[in-house]
């Protein structure tokens, strides 16, 4: 009886989600998110805007542009040279690659290091509370500017 609820409850909720997959190379792309979709970027020297509302962004691949206009709960960054602008709340950023320039303009509570060489500016607005730094990783810089 337990399993039975276990699957029907995963049934239940991959319903509700879906894995949007962008791959390839010197692709541009809108993507339009809802619920607790789930972004996975694996491509090359491309452009991507995200709209919407979802959960998590996987950025996997390296010198691809992307502007997020979202509201999301995380987003993981393993790849390289990409350029990421963030207008909107972000709840958490997981930045493990390196050479990434990050621009954050809205509420970010947690920024976590674990790569190299990267660099993020959070745009301070009225109100808003700088994130917490966390794992600092190695040569990586965060700086806060105005708008």
């Amino acid at each position: 009886m337990g399993k039975t609820i276990f699957w029907v409850l995963i049934l239940w909720v991959s319903a509700w989600s879906d894995t949007i997959l962008v791959e390839g190379s010197s692709v541009t792309r809108t993507v339009t998110i809802k619920g607790k979709d789930v972004v996975k970027l694996e491509a090359v020297d491309t452009t991507v805007t995200i709209l919407g509302q979802g959960d998590i962004l996987t950025l996997d691949g390296s010198d691809n542009r992307v502007v997020v206009k979202a509201v999301l709960n995380g987003i993981v960054i393993t790849g390289s040279s990409n350029t990421l602008q963030v207008v909107g709340p972000l709840h958490q950023l997981d930045v493990r690659g390196c050479d990434n320039k990050i621009t954050l303009d809205g509420p970010c509570k947690l920024i976590q290091y674990g790569g190299s060489n990267n660099h993020t500016r959070w745009i301070k607005r009225p109100g808003l509370s700088q994130p917490k730094v966390e794992r600092t990783g190695w040569d990586n810089e965060f700086q806060v500017s105005s708008p």
